[in-house]
C-alpha cells in the first residue's frame, strides 16, 4: 500500500502550510477540493475545534502557485485497501448481484 509515500507528502505539504497560515487538514481539503470541484471530502472529527479546522480550508482556496507545489510532492497511486478488503467494498464493485 502507499503509507510511507503518504508520510512522506504530509512532511512535505507541512512545510507548505505554515507560511499560508492553514493547517494541514485545511491545506488537503483546500486541494481536493481544487483539484476535483465535485467532490465532497468527508472528514473526520472527534471534536468542535477539529470540525472547525477542517471547515476553515473553504475561505481559503489555493493559489496556481499553491496547487503547482502540491501537484509536485502529491502522488495517487495504487490501492487505497488490499485485493481482499476490496472484494467487500460495493462501492468498487463493476457489477451489483
Amino acid at each position: 500500500m502507499n503509507c510511507t509515500r503518504g508520510r512522506e507528502e504530509r512532511s512535505s505539504a507541512r512545510l507548505l502550510s505554515p507560511g499560508q497560515s492553514r493547517t494541514p487538514g485545511q491545506l488537503a481539503i483546500a486541494w481536493v477540493l481544487a483539484r476535483q470541484p465535485g467532490f465532497v471530502p468527508v472528514v473526520g472529527a472527534k471534536t468542535v475545534a477539529q470540525l472547525e479546522d477542517s471547515l476553515g480550508a473553504l475561505s481559503r482556496t489555493l493559489s496556481k502557485a499553491d496547487l503547482a507545489a502540491l501537484d509536485s510532492i502529491v502522488t495517487i497511486s495504487g490501492e487505497r485497501y488490499g485485493a481482499e478488503q476490496m472484494k467487500h467494498l460495493d462501492s468498487e464493485r463493476s457489477a451489483h448481484p
